[in-house]
């Protein structure tokens, strides 16, 4: 059973390391193809330094549907990777205490992307620096539970946290 539990294991973490730069890939290749976009709307005569295999597949798209497209694949990631840490505590962990991971890293995930959205939306309200700048923290905190650095860094602590056997002074 041990060896199962290495193989499993292990394709969780080939699986998140893949779909990590995948995701890294796919988000660079659509924000260069929306720069291009925006370029060319304003008359310059510019280079698409798109992967020409993803420009085969997102050229027709308009800025607004690539933006949609990035929300979309943002909320699947985001998912993914919680999903992920999940499904790594319940091959780790007894079923009573991966449950109580699952739900302690779920809400921490949600936590996390619902605070950077709420920056988000308040850049808004900004001038443009502080704009940018608020901007630029909520993608930080987007990007971090939509990476493999979100189910490891909740593993390792959780797992340090129960190997200290912790325990609250009241």
């Amino acid at each position: 059973m041990l060896a199962n539990k290495k193989i499993i294991l292990f394709v969780f973490i080939f699986a998140s390391i893949f779909l990590e730069f995948l995701r890294d890939f796919l988000f660079v290749n659509i924000n260069l193809q929306i720069q291009f976009s925006n370029l060319t709307e304003s008359g310059y005569d510019t280079f698409n330094f798109t992967d020409s295999k993803m420009l085969e597949i997102i050229k027709d798209f308009s800025i607004q549907k690539l933006k949609i497209l990035k929300w979309s694949m943002t909320l699947f990631f985001f998912f993914f990777f919680l999903l992920i840490g999940s499904l790594f505590s319940f091959v780790i962990w007894d079923n009573n205490t991966a449950k109580k991971f699952t739900k302690l890293y779920s809400l921490s995930g949600l936590t996390i992307f619902g605070t950077g959205f709420i920056i988000y939306l308040s850049s808004l309200f900004f001038n443009t620096e502080n704009r940018f700048n608020f901007y630029y923290i909520s993608i930080e905190l987007s990007h971090f539970v939509q990476s493999s650095l979100y189910p490891i860094t909740f593993l390792l602590v959780f797992y340090a946290y129960r190997k200290m056997k912790i325990q609250p002074k009241y």
